[in-house]
């Protein structure tokens, strides 16, 4: 079996998990855990397979898969153009600059309408400077930038913008109708999190609890708690190694508020699209 191929990763796996499982379907080799078996596999047969560009647990969409001889070729879907759709939400920043983190900042956004976004767009698109989230994939004194944040680490280096192209940049949607939450903010121990006050303040629109970091949180949010934040969907052609996360809390900070992204699909990487 050799060549390329792509599958519709769901979310909820990781890339590797899905190469996991093909080796699996395809080459017949166990399923990670069964170590003896995992062996004599690999002591009988010579195989290659791997992805063509990392898509987070929480994104879905196009992930090309290539096998033995096909692995050659996945450096350029890698640093090749795809296209992506995300959703960012307003008002609210993680750590991860995406919905599995904690919320580390608010911000107003009553302010911001489908205009306003539509305005600051042109800034995003072309070549542009971008600072990757700090929890990533890439590469600080050879460990992951996400392995320093998840261990509550410094990076030992500022992180460096770096320069990616922005193909296409629209605007799809604007709405306050959807069923995404506010993200909550990480708690410093379990005492803490037990022990920590927080301030909860009922939206009429959502019948949802926004959950408030402190006192000073509830102060700077007590001019846009009471209605829904909106939550915009843009569509992204772009160059390897753009962060899409990274994309939309930038569009937050221009509207003068801030963001984390909510959803991301993959919907083409080269010839493949969904």
């Amino acid at each position: 079996l050799n060549g390329v191929f792509a599958v519709n990763k769901p979310v909820g796996l990781s890339s590797y998990d899905v190469v996991d499982r093909l080796k699996h379907l395809v080459f017949g080799m166990a399923p990670r855990g069964a170590k003896k078996a995992r062996n004599r596999f690999k002591s009988k047969n010579n195989y290659k397979i791997g992805h063509g560009g990392t898509l987070d647990p929480m994104a879905s969409g196009v992930l090309v898969i290539g096998m033995n001889k096909g692995t050659k070729v996945l450096n350029d879907y890698l640093n090749g153009p795809k296209v992506y759709v995300g959703e960012g939400m307003l008002g609210s920043m993680t750590d991860t600059y995406d919905a599995e983190g904690h919320l580390e900042q608010t911000a107003p956004y009553a302010h911001v309408t489908r205009e306003t976004i539509e305005r600051v767009l042109d800034q995003f698109r072309g070549t542009i400077q971008q600072i990757p989230p700090k929890y990533s994939a890439l590469k600080v004194n050879g460990r992951p930038m996400y392995d320093y944040a998840r261990k509550g680490e410094e990076i030992p280096r500022e992180l460096v913008a770096r320069e990616v192209t922005i193909y296409s940049l629209e605007l799809e949607e604007f709405t306050t109708e959807h069923a995404y939450k506010q993200p909550r903010p990480k708690p410093t121990t379990d005492e803490d999190a037990t022990a920590t006050t927080t301030t909860t303040t009922t939206t009429a629109a959502m019948g949802e609890a926004f959950i408030l970091a402190d006192d000073d949180a509830a102060d700077k949010c007590s001019d846009h708690v009471a209605s829904t934040p909106a939550v915009f969907r843009i569509r992204v052609e772009c160059s390897g190694g753009t962060y899409i996360r990274s994309l939309i809390y930038d569009i937050g900070q221009a509207v003068q508020s801030t963001a984390h992204m909510v959803s991301l699909c993959r919907v083409q990487q080269g010839c493949f699209k969904l």
